[in-house]
């Protein structure tokens, strides 16, 4: 797994208090420089994003070179056009052992191969620059990927959950939500996750509430 520079993860996944997109708990309108979309839109956005992409999975790493303790990892994926589905089948699992703290939760992570993990985009907002078009999209609730590792001889179950909503305090201590979102311009497709608990075996581990980075994005190009 390559280490990214700190340019890079300002760029393409930057810090869970700074500018994100998908953002509720705003009073002020002007905020938002986005419009909803029209059907004809939403079609138009759906036929935009459908394709196989490349790239890389950004994620916690508390041993990153840099202070953002992001790492990332190289991944492809693909969204339909029929259902609107996005899906990759490359997340190797062991990456998500730098969330847990027990060695033995931290071994069978770590044992683990590639798995796949699937969610529905819905075409939500345009929003308009000088010279760009960015979509935007929400994901469904309760995503999650579950696999089996075999570490050892036995078989252990593991499930990561990701957040439906999360809350950050911003520059004037105001709490503001955030959602799981994807983002769309000219062949550049970007979809954001937050780690939300780890289950091992039953034993949960409580992602949201800690001081781990939970952000967990996808960026890359057709």
């Amino acid at each position: 797994m390559k280490k990214i520079k700190s340019s890079l993860f300002i760029l393409t996944c930057m810090a869970v208090i700074v500018s994100m997109t998908a953002c509720l708990g705003n009073d002020d309108e002007n905020d938002i420089p986005y419009e909803n979309l029209t059907p004809a839109e939403k079609k138009t956005a759906i036929q935009a994003i459908k394709g196989t992409y490349s790239g890389k999975v950004f994620f916690y790493n508390p041993y990153a070179t840099t202070t953002a303790e992001i790492d990332s990892t190289e991944v492809n994926w693909t969204v339909t056009e029929t259902d609107s589905l996005f899906q990759t089948n490359n997340i190797p699992v062991s990456i998500f052992a730098n969330y847990v703290d027990d060695m033995n939760h931290k071994n069978i992570l770590q044992a683990g191969g590639n798995v796949a993990f699937q969610t529905t985009v819905h075409p939500n907002n345009i929003e308009r620059t000088s010279d760009k078009v960015y979509y935007l999209f929400s994901l469904k609730d309760d995503n999650s990927l579950a696999t089996t590792i075999q570490h050892e001889g036995v078989p252990h179950s593991v499930t990561i959950n990701f957040a439906n909503i999360i809350y950050f305090y911003d520059s004037h201590n105001v709490s503001r939500a955030y959602f799981p979102y994807a983002d769309y311009w000219l062949n550049k497709f970007m979809l954001r996750l937050y780690v939300s608990s780890i289950v091992i075996d039953g034993f949960t581990y409580d992602i949201i509430n800690s001081q781990k980075v939970k952000t967990f994005t996808f960026s890359g190009t057709k």
